[in-house]
């Protein structure tokens, strides 16, 4: 053998131990199914959970939003009208905050005291000036203009104030408020002619 020959021997036995050695560790493997999968749930864990939340504020944000004669008289307006219960709380809510920024204290009150839940729609406590759920989306509601404005946002024509308004004024006659209050609230309904 020659010198050349033991060396390339030797080059392959110490090339040969080096891959021996080096393949001789432990090795492990990246499972990239396993972390999907542990990604996949982590993320549906946080959806759900998400969800949840999301469910138990709006159940709390309803129940709040509609409750005793006030309830009765979206749910009137959503069968009569074929409007969904979100768009009649929502135009029942402008119309009334039209009218609290209209009527006088004590106009208003004759209404907040024969038409229980009223005040909570509203954001506050009947006349109050108490935050609350909607005053910060209606507190701009002043003007027909505005309530004409606020039903566009909810998807519903301008022209439907004048289907709401004689089932709201039916409704508020039958809880007994003052006719002279119904009247003005049609006029102040009433679209500009």
């Amino acid at each position: 053998m020659t010198l050349l020959t033991k060396r390339l021997a030797l080059t392959k036995s110490m090339a040969a131990v080096a891959l021996v050695a080096a393949f001789a560790q432990p090795v492990q493997a990246f499972d990239l199914k396993g972390a999907m999968d542990s990604a996949n749930k982590a993320v549906d864990q946080a959806q759900k959970k998400a969800t949840d939340a999301t469910n138990r504020s709006q159940a709390t944000v309803d129940g709040a939003r509609l409750a005793g004669d006030t309830a009765t008289l979206v749910n009137d307006l959503s069968s009569q009208l074929g409007v969904s219960t979100e768009q009649a709380a929502g135009g029942t809510a402008a119309l009334f905050s039209l009218a609290k920024s209209q009527l006088s204290g004590d106009q208003f009150s004759g209404v907040t005291d024969q038409v229980s839940g009223l005040g909570t729609l509203l954001g506050g406590t009947g006349t109050g000036n108490g935050g609350g759920l909607l005053s910060g989306v209606l507190g701009n509601v002043k003007t027909l203009a505005g309530v004409q404005q606020a039903f566009s946002a909810l998807g519903l024509s301008p022209e439907m104030i004048g289907q709401f308004t004689p089932i709201i004024t039916q409704f508020l006659g039958n809880q007994g408020v003052a006719g002279s209050v119904i009247g003005t609230l049609q006029n102040l309904w009433a679209p500009a002619t």
